[in-house]
């Protein structure tokens, strides 16, 4: 099921145009890409865990950060307020139990992810299946 809304997610997002054309006064085009809000930015999160330290960074292309034991990255996509998380990178570190559930529930939500909001310095990220969402706090 996660995989289809996955790919209808990408089908919609390369159908849609995602570049402003206009034309300048020399009758001139000009093209310019909408700028991510979120390039550059990194984030604590705060909803669950808020002392295992867990990040997210976003670049141009990926995310990145730390998740309660590991660094983790993967390619994401945003159309609006949509956002999916493609295949999940991780380093291989180990610790007791309640650091592997922690992590595991986040990556987990993290991979289930469907939109986002950014309020301020708060990114809010929503999840298909859970009634639960991962909150952020910039820092």
């Amino acid at each position: 099921m996660k995989y289809i809304f996955i790919i209808i997610l990408l089908i919609i997002y390369s159908c849609s145009t995602t570049a402003d054309i206009k034309e300048t006064e020399n009758n001139q085009v000009e093209i310019t890409e909408p700028a991510n809000e979120l390039i550059g930015k990194k984030f604590k999160l705060v909803s669950i865990y808020p002392e295992m330290n867990i990040t997210i960074e976003f670049d141009e292309e990926n995310i990145f950060g730390f998740s309660a034991i590991n660094n983790y990255s993967s390619a994401y996509l945003t159309d609006g307020d949509i956002f999916s998380v493609k295949s999940i990178s991780t380093t291989k570190k180990t610790a007791s139990k309640e650091y592997r559930d922690a992590e595991s529930k986040y990556l987990n939500m993290l991979r289930d992810a469907t939109s986002y909001k950014l309020k301020g310095k708060r990114l809010i990220i929503y999840t298909l299946l859970s009634n639960e969402s991962l909150i952020f706090e910039e820092f």
